[in-house]
């Protein structure tokens, strides 16, 4: 496992692991804190195949989630092949290799057909709901909270999404900091069979996300499922004029400026801007991100400074999250709603910067607002005291990669 933090990550981590690791403040580096962390803790990430792209703030270039200053920096002075990033390197060449012989990705590739009739629409089902055995058809289906639904969530767009998102990601930093043009290209054409092309694009709307059936064709909960199309905006931003046109980008632009405002005005969008929970969350990064590569900074800006009123319902003064808590698996949706807000930070330092206000919008910072810092200040440590806390109910492996997703920033990595 090779991985390097900056300063300000080692501070947020150390804070979070102060209660089982002691004082980390004279650590080297960020692989010695990492070997630490793992070592005492069971958590365990195999395959690792990404290189960490560090969060120094990077107000220059288009990216909002990676910081294109480190990631070129690595593209001009390669290390060798035994350093550790130079070993991630390797790791990240070998799974773009992987993802460029991949046929490309499309919602109409799919056997089910929508409610609404229409193959270009985006459909997915709920993870945790199953038939009910008391009932001859199985409906409606009942919920089995941390209990995924593996047959249901194969018939529709879902796994085909994530598989989108992450090959994109690979190809699309493979391509640029090692300098290989075609898995680039390849990137660049999944982003269009998905987004752009007449034949296969997906339209702009959650219509059908998370069905149940028997109950609901579509649920508010379905916001989720895109929340790494965040991911997919910055890696287009790595590819040249030789590869994305500027009709291409204009396309995407015009794509997620009408994603946005479906999130804002539907029904369904409406009920999740509602959630308390991490799904609020999730849908308040994901929106202001659209509407940031959309050119709608006035909404984005006004989706992040709501972020206080947000936390100010999720946590309580201990750094608690009482939604996330009442989860069979508490340890996890914590994580998650924390990278959520994570990635709504990112997007209101790029906003404020991008509009020259004085204030940024500083969603972690340990004075703004008080009860997210908890979650640090005050030792709240889920990921190494799981074990310790009676509350923190798991009924399944933990998947480290959340940990460590997004503390400030995001570190891409990919276990399986």
């Amino acid at each position: 496992m090779y991985l390097a933090y900056p300063e300000s990550c080692l501070r947020l981590m150390r804070c979070i692991c102060k209660t089982r690791l002691g004082d980390l403040s004279s650590l080297d580096s960020g692989f010695t804190l990492l070997d630490k962390l793992m070592s005492r803790t069971s958590i365990r990430i195999s395959g690792l195949v990404f290189i960490l792209l560090l969060f120094k703030v990077d107000f220059v270039s288009a990216q909002v989630i990676w910081d294109r200053a480190h990631i070129d920096s690595i593209r001009q002075n390669q290390p060798a092949s035994d350093t550790p990033i130079g070993i991630a390197l390797t790791n990240l060449k070998n799974a773009a290799e992987e993802a460029v012989v991949k046929p490309l990705y499309s919602v109409t590739h799919k056997e089910v057909v929508p409610p609404s009739g229409d193959i270009h629409d985006y459909l997915s089902y709920s993870r945790y709901w199953w038939p009910d055995p008391d009932k001859p058809n199985g409906l409606p289906y009942i919920r089995k909270d941390g209990v995924v639904n593996r047959e249901m969530v194969a018939k529709g767009d879902r796994i085909r999404l994530g598989d989108l998102c992450n090959d994109v990601q690979r190809l699309a930093l493979a391509g640029y900091v090692l300098k290989e043009p075609r898995y680039s290209q390849r990137a660049a054409m999944m982003v269009r069979a998905w987004f752009l092309d007449e034949a296969t694009k997906m339209n702009p709307n959650l219509n059908f996300g998370q069905g149940v059936p028997g109950r609901e064709d579509g649920r508010g909960p379905g916001i989720i499922d895109t929340r790494d199309f965040m991911l997919v905006l910055d890696s287009v931003e790595l590819f040249d004029e030789t590869i994305w046109s500027e009709e291409d980008q204009n396309g995407l632009k015009t794509w997620f400026g009408e994603f946005q405002n479906w999130l804002k005005e539907s029904p369904l969008g409406q009920h999740e801007q509602r959630a308390v929970n991490n799904h609020g969350s999730w849908y308040a990064a994901q929106r202001a991100r659209y509407a940031l590569f959309a050119g709608q900074e006035d909404v984005a800006k006004e989706i992040v400074n709501q972020a206080k009123k947000r936390i100010a319902m999720q946590f309580d003064e201990s750094g608690n999250q009482a939604a996330e808590l009442k989860r069979t698996l508490s340890l996890h949706y914590s994580l998650f709603n924390i990278t959520a807000l994570s990635r709504l930070a990112r997007v209101g330092d790029k906003v404020s910067r991008s509009l020259g206000t004085r204030t940024r919008a500083r969603v972690w910072h340990s004075k703004s607002p008080s009860r997210f810092a908890a979650l640090y200040d005050r030792r709240f440590g889920m990921a190494t005291c799981a074990n310790k806390r009676p509350h923190i109910v798991e009924v399944f492996p933990f998947d480290a990669s959340v940990v460590f997703e997004s503390f400030p920033g995001r570190i891409v990595l990919q276990s399986g």
